[in-house]
Parts: structure tokens; sequence; C-alpha cells
């Protein structure tokens, strides 16, 4: 696959970081002896005791790391004339055949492989490369691939992809042709606006508004009531509110920005999180944390956000702020899931299951029930959707300062990041929750990384990820009826695939990657405050 990443990706054959990442996550939680004292054992908490020179970790997985790496090394010892070629299918997701398209154009990929350490083996010194209208072909190594157009003017265009050698010799595996369109970016705009609109009449939904004039339109509610109710709202009163279950079977929390992502909650609240939808026993919280309400500028519109902010916990009861030790901010993510995680742990300590998940997800829970179901055990688990497994290669942390998931040396050293989950999705089970919570005070977070801190955290105590194939990233994979959980929507698109299922349609049906996927950022502070009069609409779809 290639496609681009929020995190870099690592070039090269699979390395045994096992020792290292061993160091480093005894110095990020301080936290070590009673971790090697039983590979099935989670203890409640651990001591302050030196971490061991060479870390015991579960027999099963030194035994299995091993004997791939002996695989590895034996596959490359051989001809590859005498193996059996591990690719099995090279197809182009992005652009989709027929779509208009603007600049700069990323190309992304799927490639099917049969055996990871042959595809390691006999693909790592080759290239992927996109031509387009027969002009010389851009190429990428297979295993850090990221190819990108930027200089094509507007108009029609033919491409197709292939597998080729270091030298650009030999073809292998060359994808059937897609049709696309370059338009500039005022017309491609133009454009997605149209079919927002063709798709918002079709599914006869009404205006959105921001959560100013949202507060405004809730007459019924007087600014006494919500200063009677403010203080009713917690965790307990939000997970307990409804069908009397003293511990819930399984609790969602959605990470969401308070003040900017009022239209994402409502799109959830509405489609595969409302009552009426929700399996027995399964709970949904927003995760927000304490707004900064000093980044608005204007003193009135400080009030009206409060106002607001205060009004949206009374009505859903969903929304938990203040209950939360962490600042809404995205570079303190891995708090407001650290947080999140031992007030839960703390306040439903029989809850078997908990999933964090991203705002722009859509979720079909009675699926996620079943699979957790059928898994039997309720104890290790540790399940999402993992980058390793769907491109073969593992993440590289992010060294530029000016990115949003930079990693510096000093808190982070290694140059590899572990196995983890994706953090639109992932799910745990209360054993890993409870020794998260237990050790809330010890366990460093890697800034807004909320996924890779839990994935180290985890592997503290030799809980490693299960990569769940069935939750997609439609930033990097196409829509797949057989889905579970779908991530990069718009509000728009988590309503469209909820219509598809009303209307007894595969989820995925007639998805409109232009309409319905999550390609802009957010609509900013700024253009909510700008965007209170009445009748005008918030640019989000």
């Amino acid at each position: 696959m290639w496609t681009r990443s929020p995190l870099t990706q690592c070039s090269g054959r699979h390395r045994a970081c096992t020792v290292a990442f061993a160091v480093l996550i005894a110095w990020l939680s301080r936290v070590c002896s009673a971790v090697t004292a039983s590979p099935h054992a989670i203890p409640e908490a651990v001591g302050n005791e030196a971490w061991p020179l060479r870390p015991q970790f579960g027999e099963q997985a030194v035994e299995g790391e091993t004997a791939a790496l002996n695989r590895l090394k034996g596959v490359q010892g051989q001809g590859h004339e005498q193996e059996q070629d591990p690719v099995t299918s090279l197809r182009i997701l992005f652009p989709k055949n027929g779509t208009v398209e603007k600049l700069p154009l990323t190309f992304r990929g799927e490639l099917g492989v049969e055996n990871v350490e042959q595809y390691t083996a006999r693909y790592a010194d080759m290239k992927v490369c996109m031509e387009i209208q027969g002009m010389s072909a851009m190429c990428s190594p297979v295993l850090d691939s990221d190819i990108v157009f930027d200089d094509l003017p507007s108009g029609s265009y033919t491409g197709r992809a292939f597998l080729t050698d270091a030298d650009g010799v030999v073809r292998h595996h060359q994808t059937d042709d897609v049709f696309f369109s370059i338009v500039t970016s005022d017309v491609y705009a133009a454009q997605k606006a149209n079919l927002i609109k063709r798709s918002r009449e079709a599914l006869q939904l009404p205006t959105d508004v921001d959560i100013c004039q949202w507060a405004e339109q809730q007459q019924p509610h007087t600014e006494s009531q919500v200063d009677a109710s403010e203080d009713r709202v917690s965790l307990e009163s939000v997970v307990s509110s409804r069908d009397g279950m003293k511990d819930p079977v399984l609790v969602i929390g959605v990470k969401s920005a308070v003040l900017t992502n009022f239209l994402r909650r409502q799109a959830i609240r509405e489609t595969w999180g409302s009552r009426s939808s929700l399996p027995r026993g399964v709970k949904v919280v927003f995760l927000g944390c304490v707004p900064n309400y000093a980044t608005i500028p204007d003193a009135r519109d400080q009030k009206r956000f409060q106002q607001a902010v205060r009004l949206e916990r009374v009505v859903y009861g969903d929304l938990l702020t203040d209950e939360l030790d962490c600042e809404d901010a995205y570079a303190h993510l891995a708090d407001k899931v650290k947080a999140f995680l031992h007030l839960t742990a703390t306040t439903f300590p029989q809850t078997p299951f908990v999933m964090i998940a991203d705002d722009d997800i859509y979720l079909r829970v009675d699926q996620l029930l079943t699979k957790l179901h059928e898994r039997g055990s309720h104890q290790r688990l540790y399940i999402g959707q993992s980058w390793s497994s769907l491109s073969f290669r593992r993440s590289c942390p992010v060294r530029d300062e000016k990115h949003r998931n930079y990693l510096s040396k000093m808190l982070y050293p290694l140059s590899e990041l572990p196995p983890f989950a994706f953090g639109p999705h992932y799910v745990m089970s209360m054993d890993c929750v409870r020794f998260i919570s237990k050790n809330y005070w010890r366990l460093r977070t890697l800034s807004a990384l909320d996924d890779v801190s839990v994935a180290l955290w985890l592997l503290t105590i030799q809980v490693h990820l299960e990569h769940e194939p069935d939750f997609y990233s439609l930033n990097i994979q196409s829509c797949e009826d057989r889905g579970t959980s779908f991530a990069e929507l718009m509000p728009l698109g988590i309503r469209a695939l909820h219509a598809n299922l009303l209307h007894h349609r595969g989820v995925c049906h007639g998805f409109d990657q232009m309409a319905w996927r999550k390609s802009d950022p957010l609509a900013s502070l700024e253009n909510q405050r700008q965007l209170r009069a009445p009748g005008v609409v918030s640019p989000q779809p």
C-alpha cells in the first residue's frame, strides 16, 4: 500500500526491537519488576524497582519473533527465482475511476500479499510506479512509498500503477487504467459544494447549525435550568441513565473538541450513537476535557460559547469536560484518553470492554459486540487497526518540529514506533484499562499520540495489539460493506452510511469520497464565530 500517513514510515526489513522498546517503556512509565512476574496476569499496580537488563517477555512472543526473523533470513538466502510471488494483487484505491480531483494529487493503492516475510525480502529493493498517459512514470520504493503529483495541468487523464525492479526494466502486476480529471481548487470546491448539497437533499437532512446557533434555538431551557442541572452531569449519570444497568457491557469514549466539533457530535447522536440505535448495555460518552475559552478574543463570544457548552451538557448529558483532568487541545489527546480510562475503571470496574474512538467514525455497534462476544476471553484484549498489518512496514516518529505529531528524540529516542492501533478506533478489555488507571500518575504520555502512548503502556504488561481487519480508515482504504468501523468521515458521511443501513442497503452503497470522506480541516473557531448570524450555515457538511 502507498499512502500519506500521519506518521512517516520506516523503510527496510523488520527488525527485532523488543529490548529497545522495553527499555523505553520502563523510562516512560517508571514501572518495572511486577510486569515480568507472569505473561498471563496483569498486576493492579507496579512498583519502582529498576527495569531488568534483559526483560523477560512472554515466551510465545519471543519465539514467534525469532521464528519470523529466521524465516526471513532463510527467504533472503534463497534465489528469488525459486519463490512463489507473494504479491497476489495490485490495485489503485485513489483516485477512483471517473472522479474529479485537485492538486496536489496523492496516489494510494493496495497490495494483496500472501506471505509477509517473502514480500519484505523480495520487494525490498523494488519500486511502485504511477504512470499517467504514457508520461514518464513517478516511482517510489515499495517499502517506503509516497507518490504525489503537484504540477499536472487541468484536464482529463489516464493512469496506471505497476511494480518494477530497481533499474525500472521489468514491470510486475500492472493495474487496470483509471480515468480522472484535474481541475483548479476553485472549480473543485464548487463541485464539492454541489455534491454535498445534492447528498443533503437526497437524505432530506436539515440545515446544520454550529453550537452557538443550536443553543439559541433551545428556547425551553432557561439559564436558571442550566445552572440547576450543571452539577449533575458526570460519567456515572451519563452511563447509568438508561436501562438500569450498573455496569454496561461496552463504554465508548469518543474524543471530541468541545468548541469546534459540535456538528460531529450531533451526527453521531442522531445516527449510530442514538438511543434507538444502540444495543442494550452500550453507552457513548464524548470526551471533551476543559475548554480553553481564552482562545476566543471577544468577551461576548466567550460567554456565548460557555452558555452553549453548558446547555449541551444538560440537554444531552453525554459530554464530559471538567470531569476529565486535562485541557481540551490536540496536543493533550493522550492526557484526555488516560483521564477517561482512569475515570471509567474507577466508576465501572465490572464493564468488560472500553473503546476509544474519534468523532469522525461510523460504528456498527452490533457487529462489534458480536466480535467481542465471539472471542470468549475478556482479558488481555487490545484490538484495532494496525498500520504494520496494512503496509507490512513499521512506523517512525515524526522529527519535523512543525508537524503536529512531532516527537523529539528526548521524549522518544528510538527510531521506530511500536505496533499500535490507529487512533480513530481501538478496544481494550477492562483489565488493561484498570492497569492504566492504577498507574495513572506514573505513566507518561507522548503528547498528542494517544494511540502510541496506549500501545507503550500495554507493552509494559505484555499485551500486544491484535489487528482488526474490519476497522477501516477511509483516507487510505476503500469503503467495504463488511466493515465494522469506518473512520475519516465528515458528518454528512456518517449520516449517509446510517441512511444506507436504514434503507437495507450495503453500508457503503453509493459511497461518495468527495462529499462523504473527510478531506479538509474542520472549520476553525474563528469561522464558527463568523457564522452565528441566523440562517448562515457552518461550512462543514
